[in-house]
């Protein structure tokens, strides 16, 4: 039975001061010394010649140039050195990696910088033959050409989706560096360049670390007057516009069920948790919705907008229930088990509207993160009494499914790491998007792995909820002949996943995991499919007289999963979101579909198990989380919380440099594992933390320079020393007579230290016997690199960062593990307590 409350740890243990053992050199390419240098002196001669010929023709305005932009290109499979090229003399606008695997870095040369960067040629050029390597020979070398700057060269988006018809007026997002730090002074010097070329300019801004985002609309042939007249363009992006949901209506139900379920599900007079719904807005007057949310705690980004759609009575007019359908599953969850109970109980959570979808069409053009964020905010600010918020988000845009950071996921990543006060928690739940091109020809894991999860659903802080179905039971008659699309636990047919992420490499595991998102009928013979009823989820409509509707897809599953959520938020008040999002992660298994089509990708498609494991989470996260799990522990299957925080990085002289890292004593229950010697045990970790997002597309070659800093875990193996483990990682432990091969992580690992590293949040599990798992009583938690590191300017040096560890222990025998580690954490903080210190 799960009814123990999570066991929470405090770490008391000093931390290590700590050396990141890792660095990387890159291969600068061999050249010829004299030959390339003149090559490339030649190259900048001539981008300076185009360039001042064509800003004589295209700028009959008062504006100057005040400097050149160029683009630097490496040679294929090779890399350029960022560190030499984004200074004080120079500004890197973007990076970019073309089809043929060429890195490309669009640069700013301001005109006083001119010859310095010539300097850097000729003073190349000048040493081959006097000393044995040239000056600047790693950035020169690095160099294959360079060529003048155009539009096309800031769009950071696929080529392939490049206007082609250069004198359409459309939207675009520009991404300009701030002027002296401050994002209003940029935003007017904006407006000024908006003026100068007549184009519509957005009415509002998004604003990160270094740059803010701004709409502008007009065609690329204006819009190419950028490189020539602005001196902080860093790229260009498309607008994003949100999905449209497609919903079947359901009024079949009886409306005198209703009263029956207002009678027992009652809500809690004193909320504290709430989930805000982002989408079209809740019908407040509901009978089912109405004791859960009050038109007070309903907002709408414009002010011109309705709450909510009420249902015209003729099918005319403006109707959109999405909302309210959310609403339903949010309130209740599975709402027909509710209906089909007895039972009684009260609802501690409530829920909050912000609408963001207008009642006709789509919105205009707009930065979706600040329409986001703006009406988050407003919500919060009208009902600033609940303190656990959690962000429920079923509107996606297909224009950016590449993985890459958005102006949108990280918008909502820069809220969730820290604009709310500190007493006010937040967590954002975002659907992974729902494939509308359907293909009953294809395997349907195939199709998933076609079908790319959408923006902003790659946001790093937030869950993604993808969907698989246990729903196979049709009992409509009139479907006899047709057939299921997927087998009980396997995919839904619409799920969205990051399996062909163009940055794949470097993008987070998503989606987090999957839940319930309807199942599909395919024709007899199966050339189409549709879907039906039964194989729906029951929720609330938007109209008050036929109150029930059927749900699927992602957004069902996305409003599942924020019901969960506000259930743990709601009995652990003071677990922070990190760890609410670690813990349904934590509680996660896969189905026996899943774990046969694991085993189909290692024995029919020849992966290898890491990679299969690797395609199995992107396709369905950690599997399908457990409630009673992560609402509870058991005897036999105890979860400690541990909520503690680093400094990862500090000051040393000029340079920025690695800090410190925790070696964490766990409160291990010996005795028993040492009764159970031989029988097989499993141990789950679980590292979760926000990051403070850096979205402009200069660092994109890597992941580290989108996410402030990493944090790691490393457990002891069977093995191994506490010295060991932390020689293992820490240069400053090194000791002459360690071994780099003693006690290897990876073993028993399903993940293994490679593959559990991507995103904010790191979950793996470890199998063996009880007898091994005694001596693996020891966790280091260590910081790798982001962008406060390199971004020496932010001084993020004296920043600490949060983190939730949830480590597991399940034993298959019914023994009282829960209680030992309970004593053992009680021995722990006496010895703590009374002074001792506890050798590791």
């Amino acid at each position: 039975m799960y009814e123990k409350k999570h066991i929470n740890f405090e770490n008391l243990q000093p931390k290590d001061s700590y050396t990141s053992k890792n660095s990387y050199i890159p291969t600068i390419p061999a050249r010829n010394p004299e030959v390339h240098g003149r090559k490339l002196l030649s190259e900048f001669q001539l981008t300076q010649q185009v360039f001042n010929e064509t800003k004589t023709k295209i700028l009959p305005y008062s504006q100057t140039s005040e400097g050149i932009y160029i683009t630097l290109e490496s040679d294929p499979e090779s890399s350029l050195p960022l560190e030499s090229i984004d200074n004080t003399d120079f500004i890197l606008s973007n990076v970019r990696i073309t089809k043929d695997k060429r890195e490309e870095a669009t640069i700013f040369i301001p005109e006083d910088k001119r010859r310095i960067f010539i300097k850097k040629i000729t003073d190349y050029i000048d040493t081959i033959h006097k000393q044995k390597n040239p000056k600047n020979k790693k950035l020169i070398n690095s160099i294959a050409s360079i060529k003048l700057a155009e539009l096309k060269n800031f769009w950071t988006d696929d080529l392939d989706f490049f206007p082609t018809d250069k004198y359409k007026s459309i939207w675009w997002e520009l991404w300009i560096k701030k002027t002296n730090n401050d994002p209003s002074i940029t935003y007017r010097e904006v407006i000024e360049f908006s003026e100068s070329i007549q184009a519509e300019i957005g009415n509002d801004y998004l604003d990160f670390v270094n740059n803010i985002v701004v709409l502008i609309k007009t065609s690329a042939a204006e819009l190419e007057k950028s490189v020539y007249l602005m001196n902080n363009l860093l790229e260009v992006r498309q607008v994003n516009e949100p999905a449209t949901f497609f919903v079947n209506l359901n009024e079949k139900e009886q409306y005198e069920w209703v009263g029956d379920l207002k009678t027992r599900f009652l809500p809690n007079p004193i909320p504290k948790t709430s989930v805000c719904i982002l989408d079209s807005g809740i019908n407040h007057d509901h009978p089912l919705i109405s004791s859960f949310i009050f038109s007070a705690n309903s907002r709408t980004y414009d002010p011109s907008w309705p709450q909510y759609d009420i249902k015209p009575a003729y099918g005319l007019g403006a109707y959109n229930p999405h909302g309210s359908m959310q609403a339903g599953i949010v309130i209740y969850g599975d709402l027909k088990k509710c209906l089909l109970s007895s039972n009684s109980s009260y609802i501690n959570h409530i829920v909050e509207s912000g609408r963001i979808l207008p009642p006709r069409g789509s919105n205009k053009p707009n930065l979706y993160g600040s329409l986001t964020i703006q009406t988050a905010n407003k919500v919060a600010i009208a009902n600033n009494q609940i303190k656990y918020r959690i962000f429920s988000l079923a509107v996606t845009s297909e224009n950016n499914n590449t993985g890459r950071p958005s102006s949108w996921s990280g918008a909502i990543d820069k809220f969730t790491f820290g604009e709310l006060p500190e007493n006010n928690k937040c967590l954002f739940i975002i659907s992974a998007g729902n494939n509308r091109s359907l293909n009953v020809d294809l395997n349907i894991w195939d199709q998933a792995h076609l079908a790319k999860i959408e923006d902003p659903a790659h946001s790093w802080n937030s869950i993604t909820v993808g969907t698989y179905t246990n729903l196979t039971t049709v009992t409509d008659p009139s479907m006899r002949g047709w057939s299921l699309w997927s087998k009980h636990g396997d995919l839904c047919p619409t799920t969205r996943t990051s399996v062909n992420w163009e940055w794949v490499k470097n993008a987070p595991l998503k989606p987090d995991f999957v839940l319930e998102g309807g199942n599909y009928l395919l024709s007899p013979p199966p050339t189409y499919a549709d879907a039906h009823e039964d194989l729906s989820i029951l929720t609330t409509s938007g109209d008050v007289n036929l109150p029930f509707e059927c749900h699927r897809d992602s957004s069902a599953a996305c409003a599942l999963a924020s019901n969960y959520a506000a259930q743990i938020a709601d009995k652990y008040p003071n677990y922070w979101p990190e760890t609410i999002r670690g813990l349904l992660i934590h509680s996660c298994q896969y189905t026996k579909a899943m774990v046969s089509q694991y085993n189909n990708l290692i024995i029919n498609d020849r992966l290898s198990p890491k990679k299969a494991a690797e395609v199995l989470l992107r396709t369905v996260g950690y599997g399908v989380p457990n409630l009673e799990v992560a609402l509870n522990s058991s005897n036999n299957h105890a979860i400690i919380v541990i909520q503690d925080q680093l400094k990862p990085f500090k000051k040393h002289k000029s340079d920025v440099q690695f800090n410190e890292m925790q070696v964490i004593q766990l409160p291990w229950p010996q005795y028993l594992l040492s009764k159970i010697g031989d029988k097989d045990v499993e141990l789950k970790v679980t590292l979760s933390y926000f990051i403070e997002p850096n979205p402009q597309n200069k660092g994109f070659r890597s992941r580290f320079s989108y996410q402030s800093c990493g944090l790691r875990f490393k457990m002891i193996a069977p093995t191994q020393t506490v010295k060991e483990l932390k020689a293992s990682i820490n240069r400053q432990a090194m000791y002459d007579e360690y071994e780099a091969t003693t006690g290897n992580d990876s073993n028993n690992w399903f993940l293994g230290t490679n593959l559990r590293t991507k995103g904010s949040v790191h979950s793996d599990t470890w199998k063996g016997t009880a007898a091994e798992l005694m001596s693996m009583d020891h966790i280091a938690i260590y910081p790798v690199t982001g962008w406060w590191k390199s971004s020496k300017a932010q001084k993020r040096w004296t920043q600490k960062i949060r983190y939730s560890l949830i480590i597991s222990i399940q034993a298959k025998e019914n023994i009282s593990i829960y209680n030992e580690i309970m004593q053992r954490i009680e021995s722990l903080n006496t010895i703590q307590n009374s002074g001792i210190e506890i050798q590791i």
